[in-house]
Formats: structure tokens, sequence, C-alpha cells
């Protein structure tokens, strides 16, 4: 699996706006069937077990908290700005090692 930082861009007056704006790249130059897109949020110590994408894609990309990617049964430390790409054929699954936070990533799943 690879883990990759989310780009975050500080901005001013965006396309002509007003004020400051976070902006934060997921995907770029991509051209994909995006058949899901949602938000995980897992409770303090909550878990995804491990599963295998025989048919699509997943990107997961972390927006609030810490805890655990599996990937093949390879265990990544992940937090917010992080994400992770899961190719066809691969199993993974999440944990929240945080016993007080939440866990939030959002989910893109791409055939």
């Amino acid at each position: 699996m690879a883990i990759y930082s989310i780009d975050e861009l500080k901005s001013d007056n965006v396309r002509g706006g007003k004020g400051k704006a976070n902006i934060f790249n997921l995907i770029k130059d991509y051209q994909v069937d995006i058949t899901y897109v949602g938000v995980v949020e897992l409770e303090p110590l909550a878990t995804i077990a491990e599963h295998t994408h025989l048919d699509d894609r997943e990107l997961y990309f972390v927006i609030e908290g810490e805890g655990v990617f599996i990937e093949n049964g390879e265990k990544n430390y992940i937090k917010r700005g992080y994400y992770g790409a899961i190719n066809r054929g691969d199993s993974h699954g999440i944990e929240n090692t945080s016993k007080t936070e939440k866990l939030k990533i959002v989910a893109i799943v791409i055939k």
C-alpha cells in the first residue's frame, strides 16, 4: 500500500471570493469511474475488519484522528492528512487506536 500526504493549500480570495480558504487536493488529474464517496467515522477503538477488493479500488483520506491502516496484513500508522490507496486484489482494514477520539475518513471507491 502506498500512503501519501494530502496537499493542503492556504489561499486568499479564491476565484474572486473573500477571505482565506484551506483547500485539500484529494484527487488531481485523474479520470475515474467513482462508484462511492462517503465519510467513515470510527468510534474510539473501533475497527473495520480486513477485507478484499476483488473488482474495485479504494482511496481513504484521513480527515480527523489517527489509527492504523492494514493492507495485506501489513500495518501502517495513519493520521489527519494521510491517504491510502487500495488496489484490486488487495485486502485492507482500519483500526482507530484512540481511546477517546473518533477517526474520520473519506472513502472513495473506483471501478
